[in-house]
């Protein structure tokens, strides 16, 4: 009759209990839950697509891609080069080449010149065009939120630091057009490089030593003389001792070569067992051409020369004491290549330096040497390159052996990873190749906010078709008015607030101070503690 029954109740209870309770003991499924951000999505595609239109227009060199494809060629060859930036660009470049089918004999001459079909265009240029394309993302993402594990955060930045680092030199093993730029432990570790030095030639430096010195750190010079004298008056009033010139030249040269020579002993040539040199001896330099040797005299650098006996009262200062400054112990010896050393002038306490200067045309136009009272700079600091023992006395044959010394090695020596690694950071921070100090696209900071300048890419040898290189005039203005309408109004809002003129409500105050300078808030103390002029406190500001 359609009555509810407190039986069918009961019934009722039992029967969801039983439900539930069955529920509860049936296995649990796996679910995947996803959130998609449809603007950013949009974003995304959209910068994609603005990005990747029409890549492969124009085909020719356009600016940078002169020197990125180059970089690529030499990847691709496995020849070393030297850049001052971070390799993972160019790795990616080379990656986007490698799975486009290029094989690196395309010659990047010059901005303009046309690609050939071996090139593949869309390819290289792909990388970049998806770079840009992820930051549009990435700079939405970061907007909304930043957090990341600290661990994380380490773990990347070493993968970064380090991993990169290793791939570059482990995909370069071969010499190539950049290697001058290292020292020679580096270039000997290339294939083709400097290594039969190691090999061929003996290891420690010994009385009757022919040997080359290098500049070991910044720029690439060998110590040097030729038969050309100081002017006995500078242009500047100075003068010399009208000594024979030593410089630091900058190629590979015949008179590069001086002979380690202990005071004491007349003979050159090297005894059996050979007298090794250990630091702290004291030792002369010989010029390997002239055997002048080398010499310090306390005028206008001071000077380094090596002595010519003009038969007056200036006497030859020509002792010279070596400190091997990576020496394992104090009797360590002198070694070729892997001796870092710094040469003691006895007389003066001097050291022997790469001042850096270039001399004027009596110098022709070579790098200054001098003898410096600061022992412990880096640009005192030498190590020998090419070795070879003296086998003869007669001066005549030691010449013909010095013209006939082979300076382009063949084989290979090994250095450590993390060797490679310093020695190439310290090149990148302290190296600046062939940098003008302005160039025909240089701007001023005062150009920037109004967009006054575009630098021209490429213009096409056979029509008035340009790409000129220029901010989004929408953006940038709107950036540069925005700069001066947030400094205006934080200005006044400051200004009111120490009026006690509340503008805007506490949360909106907030975001609109936050937004420019900073997310703690000030208390008094702070501002007292950072305060420097009372009108000016309103600029103030601390960081979180």
């Amino acid at each position: 009759d359609g009555t509810i029954t407190e039986n069918d109740i009961e019934s009722s209870s039992l029967f969801t209990a039983a439900s539930s309770k069955s529920s509860q003991n049936s296995p649990k499924g796996f679910y995947l839950k996803f959130e998609i951000d449809v603007v950013f999505l949009l974003l995304l595609g959209l910068a994609l697509w603005t990005r990747t239109y029409n890549l492969e227009e124009p085909r020719y060199i356009v600016f940078d891609e002169l020197h990125y494809g180059r970089y690529v060629s030499l990847y691709t060859k496995g020849i070393f080069f030297f850049d001052a930036h971070p390799p993972l660009g160019k790795q990616l470049l080379y990656l986007a080449g490698r799975l486009g089918g290029y094989n690196g004999n395309f010659t990047f001459d010059r901005i303009g010149s046309p690609y050939t079909e071996s090139v593949p265009i869309k390819a290289l240029r792909m990388v970049p065009a998806i770079s840009g394309s992820l930051l549009v993302g990435i700079t939405y993402q970061l907007m909304l939120e930043i957090s990341t594990y600290q661990w994380t955060a380490i773990l990347a930045a070493l993968l970064v630091l380090f991993g990169v680092f290793y791939a570059h030199l482990a995909m370069l093993p071969k010499a190539g057009p950049h290697d001058s730029v290292m020292t020679s432990a580096f270039q000997a570790s290339l294939q083709g490089g400097l290594a039969s030095i190691t090999r061929g030639q003996p290891l420690h430096v010994s009385h009757g030593s022919q040997i080359t010195l290098r500049h070991s750190h910044g720029r690439t010079c060998w110590l040097h003389s030729h038969a050309h004298v100081y002017p006995v008056r500078y242009t500047d009033g100075r003068g010399s001792s009208h000594q024979q010139q030593v410089t630091c030249y900058s190629f590979k040269d015949v008179n590069n070569w001086w002979i380690v020579k202990r005071p004491d002993q007349a003979s050159l040539a090297v005894t059996n067992p050979p007298d090794a040199i250990r630091h702290g001896d004291v030792v002369q330099l010989l010029h390997g051409i002239t055997s002048r040797a080398l010499n310090s005299h306390d005028v206008a650098a001071p000077e380094v020369s090596c002595y010519i006996d003009y038969n007056v009262s200036m006497s030859a200062q020509n002792l010279w004491r070596v400190e091997i400054v990576n020496r394992d112990n104090e009797d360590a010896t002198w070694d070729s290549i892997r001796s870092l050393v710094r040469l003691i002038h006895v007389d003066s306490g001097s050291a022997l330096r790469f001042s850096g200067r270039q001399l004027p045309s009596w110098g022709f136009h070579q790098h200054e040497v001098v003898a410096d009272k600061v022992v412990t700079h880096q640009d005192t600091i030498w190590n020998v390159e090419e070795h070879r023992y003296t086998k003869a006395e007669d001066r005549r044959e030691r010449e013909r052996e010095l013209v006939s010394a082979e300076m382009i090695p063949t084989a290979v020596t090994q250095l450590s990873f993390w060797a490679k690694f310093m020695e190439l950071q310290y090149k990148m921070i302290a190296h600046a190749p062939d940098a003008p100090s302005g160039h025909m696209f240089a701007s001023e900071p005062t150009e920037w906010p109004l967009l006054s300048r575009s630098i021209a890419y490429w213009l096409s040898p056979h029509s008035n078709a340009q790409i000129h290189l220029i901010g989004n005039i929408v953006t940038w203005y709107a950036g540069t008015l925005s700069v001066l309408l947030y400094s205006a109004f934080l200005a006044l809002y400051a200004i009111r607030q120490r009026r006690l003129c509340e503008d805007l409500p506490l949360q909106a105050s907030h975001q609109f101070y936050n937004a420019g300078y900073g997310n703690t808030d000030l208390n008094e103390n702070d501002l007292m503690n950072l305060r420097w002029k009372d009108t000016w406190d309103f600029i103030l500001h601390k960081r979180g």
